[in-house]
């Protein structure tokens, strides 16, 4: 795939398919440096959507006031990114993500422990699709240990690591510091 804005010039990562089954920040930074080295990038979302899609306010700056319902915050994030959506909860969705899989080198997640496997898309499931598959799994938490099955976002992530008591004046309360760690 050619890098945007590059006249034609093919990227090191051209002729690699990514399968993109993230949401919010976390996952989709990721993916977008991916589709920025020129792979090709297939971003999977429910039926309704990832939820950065309806974060259209950034800054205190609607983006409605233009005419449009597109989040600035969505977009940045998944540029460059081509996009399908699915009902991974039914068999006919699994079996396009399967179709895909086969036709993929990587696959990138980023849900709690245990949800990709509940729908069939683990590593494990994968691999029987694809054998050379790139698994990558990215939690809040990490794949073993006490917390690992436990939902995280960016603030709950800053808030146990302390991160958020050297952002901003000391004697004020700690400010947000906008998806250090999601």
């Amino acid at each position: 795939m050619t890098i945007n804005g590059y006249n034609g010039i093919k990227g090191p990562l051209d002729g690699i398919r990514v399968i993109d089954w993230t949401m919010w920040q976390f996952g989709p930074v990721s993916t977008m440096m991916l589709a920025d080295l020129g792979a090709e990038v297939i971003k999977v979302e429910s039926l309704d959507g990832d939820h950065g899609r309806q974060f259209s306010r950034v800054s205190g700056i609607g983006t409605d006031k233009f005419g449009t319902a597109t989040s600035y915050y969505f977009e940045a994030l998944n540029r460059q990114k081509q996009g399908i959506a699915l009902n991974l909860k039914h068999e006919k969705g699994q079996e396009v993500i399967y179709r895909l899989v086969e036709q993929s080198d990587v696959f990138v997640q980023n849900f709690r422990q245990g949800v990709a496997e509940r729908l069939g898309l683990g590593y494990d499931d994968l691999k029987k699709h694809n054998s050379e598959i790139v698994y990558g799994s990215a939690t809040g938490y990490g794949p073993e240990g006490p917390d690992s099955g436990k939902p995280a976002f960016a603030l709950t992530g800053e808030a146990r690591s302390g991160s958020l008591w050297w952002a901003g004046p000391n004697d004020d309360t700690p400010y947000n510091l906008h998806g250090v760690a999601d």
